[in-house]
């Protein structure tokens, strides 16, 4: 039996594509399950809106500006479809914005990265970042609570990728450079100039010795759908020899083929866990800094920091490291695989076409 499902999420050179990919992947395991997505959208970037509809889904645009925030659309849909779930995946979305939708007649799932609200009005509450599991959400009485990464929403085309056992070269060679759709401070220039093998070689260690990148190493720069500095940063690149990948709906395959990764400690970051790719973060936004701090702590990344204390040096420095370092590496793969299945999607699906009550705040 068929069942209707709204998505309310956006997408913009600010805040990037991340909550959008994850509610395309979650879309497409209730779909597998009988459900019929919509999205209401304020987002404009032509690719990502193009993905939408060829994933088959409809799409009701929202005005960027519109001062409600889509809230009148969504609640009318709600009505006409009680008890249909709606899906909110947005700092955006306050706890009224979550009441009007409820009261509309909406089951309500609210996706978030961390508790920044005084109260969650919904029936499921969704955080699938390491290191959740220790966090307490103000939810009403019969609210679920899926919390940790083994629910992580991987962009469409992770969960079913096949993964298979990385036998780390002696030396890497293979360098992946991503940092998500937006990248509003154009810190992939930063990483860039950090990997240009043009670029005189820095001491290496306490010792002073220095080390060049190898002459055989190949990086790849993914450009996001809503960077805003897409030409210069296809440019920069290309000056450097790297290749550049635009957009990308391949984003699996391109990490299968990768030794290691570079990465803004995103949603990215469950991605390259899935594929068990060997990573380096660097952290562009305020809510990634838990994430690179928790994948540090657990051994999956290292993490660089914040993105305005980083230097080309820097980058240049831990590259070399890991480049160097298969057995790390091999740790990281390890680790990243325990830690994310690909199955996170399906387990969300169950969890919403499931009993519609647990212990309130319940973690599952």
């Amino acid at each position: 039996m068929s069942w209707p499902i709204a998505f309310r999420v956006d997408a913009d050179g600010t805040m990037g594509a991340g909550h959008l990919m994850r509610c395309l992947s979650l879309a497409e395991a209730c779909r597998a399950k009988g459900g019929e997505p919509v999205f209401f959208t304020a987002t404009a970037a032509e690719g990502l809106v193009e993905r939408v509809h060829a994933a088959g889904f409809g799409i009701v645009q929202i005005e960027p500006d519109a001062p409600d925030r889509g809230v009148r659309a969504v609640c009318v849909w709600a009505s006409a479809n009680k008890r249909s779930w709606v899906v909110l995946d947005g700092y955006q979305f306050n706890g009224a914005y979550q009441l009007a939708v409820a009261q509309a007649g909406a089951r309500l799932l609210v996706i978030d990265d961390h508790v920044r609200l005084p109260r969650y009005h919904s029936d499921l509450v969704l955080d699938q970042n390491l290191g959740s599991e220790e966090r307490r959400y103000p939810v009403s009485p019969g609210c679920r609570v899926l919390l940790g990464p083994r629910y992580a929403l991987l962009a469409p085309g992770f969960s079913d990728a096949a993964v298979n056992a990385r036998t780390p070269p002696e030396r890497a060679l293979r360098v992946l450079v991503t940092l998500g759709g937006a990248d509003p401070d154009d810190a992939k220039s930063l990483i860039i100039s950090g990997l240009n093998p043009a670029v005189s070689p820095v001491s290496s260690g306490p010792g002073g010795s220095t080390d060049e990148f190898p002459h055989d190493l190949e990086v790849t720069v993914v450009i996001g759908a809503v960077n805003r500095r897409r030409d210069e940063v296809r440019e920069h690149a290309e000056r450097s020899g790297f290749r550049v990948v635009e957009n990308t709906t391949n984003m699996p395959g391109l990490m299968a083929e990768a030794d290691m990764a570079v990465i803004a400690a995103g949603s990215t970051s469950w991605e390259v866990c899935r594929m068990g790719l060997p990573t380096i973060t660097i952290t562009l936004a305020d809510n990634q800094r838990e994430i690179a701090a928790a994948l540090a702590d657990a051994g999956v990344a290292i993490s660089l920091g914040w993105h305005e204390q980083v230097t080309g040096d820097a980058v240049r420095r831990e590259v070399l490291r890991l480049l160097d370092d298969s057995a790390t590496r091999e740790r990281m793969c390890e680790t990243g695989r325990e830690l994310v299945d690909g199955r996170g999607a399906a387990r969300v699906v169950d969890a919403m076409l499931g009993p519609a009550t647990a212990e309130p705040g319940g973690r599952n």
